[in-house]
Order: structure tokens, then C-alpha cells, then sequence
């Protein structure tokens, strides 16, 4: 669930950016092959999470979904060790939003405004 919570919260953000073109990398054999429709969800919460992502996916013209080993995705152990950090509210260049409800606890229709602090690179954005 973890998975499929983080690439939800991904696949938002990236269309708040206006992206059309995604590539999705995960480590979780499970979540690319259901997203890929090589496997069926059959439990009833996955089944669930497989629909929201299917539902955020048309947002983009094109995507693609690869696998990558867990030894290859330090990337995102690194931003999940930072997301745990105490410190975090401390990065003033990070757009941070918590989130403390799983997506299939909250209601359908939710809205979320985020506050950006300027940054030396928005000039350059």
C-alpha cells in the first residue's frame, strides 16, 4: 500500500506540473505488474489503489511503467529516509506536503493548497 500511496502522490504531482510524458520507476514487482495489467489485484484495498492509479494515469498522453531492482532505486530510499526525517520542516526549497490519510480513507473530491517559498531557481523555472 506504501507503493502504491507514494506513486499516487507522484502521478499528482506531476500533472500539477503540467507533465504529459512519464516515466515511472518502481521497485515493487507486485505494483508494476498490476499497473501493466500483468497481474489482477485481488484484495480488495489493492484492487482499489490499482483503480485510483489506472484513473490518474489518463491524465498523460504517455506512460511507461518499468521495474528496476531495489539496489538500483537509492534514489528513492534516500528522499523516503529524508520524508522521515525531524528536520525536514527545516528545507526551505522543498515543497513539503504530508500526508496523514491513506487516499482510499479519504474522501473522493479533496482539496489541497500547497505553499511554495520563493526559491533562487524560479527565476530560471
Amino acid at each position: 500500500m506504501a507503493e502504491y500511496e507514494a506513486l499516487i502522490a507522484g502521478l499528482r504531482f506531476a500533472k500539477g506540473m503540467g507533465a504529459l510524458k512519464l516515466l515511472v520507476y518502481s521497485d515493487s514487482q507486485l505494483v508494476v505488474n498490476q499497473i501493466n495489467k500483468y497481474y489482477q489485484a485481488k484484495d480488495e484495498r489493492m484492487a482499489f489503489y490499482s483503480q485510483i492509479v489506472e484513473q490518474e494515469l489518463k491524465s498523460f498522453v504517455i506512460v511507461e511503467v518499468k521495474q528496476i531492482p531495489r539496489t538500483q532505486n537509492s534514489l528513492a530510499d534516500t528522499l523516503a529516509q529524508l520524508a522521515t526525517n525531524e528536520c525536514i520542516e527545516e528545507l526551505e526549497n522543498i515543497p513539503i506536503r504530508r500526508i496523514s490519510n491513506a487516499v482510499i480513507d479519504q474522501p473522493k473530491h479533496m482539496l489541497t493548497a500547497v505553499e511554495l517559498k520563493r526559491s533562487w531557481i524560479d527565476a530560471i523555472i
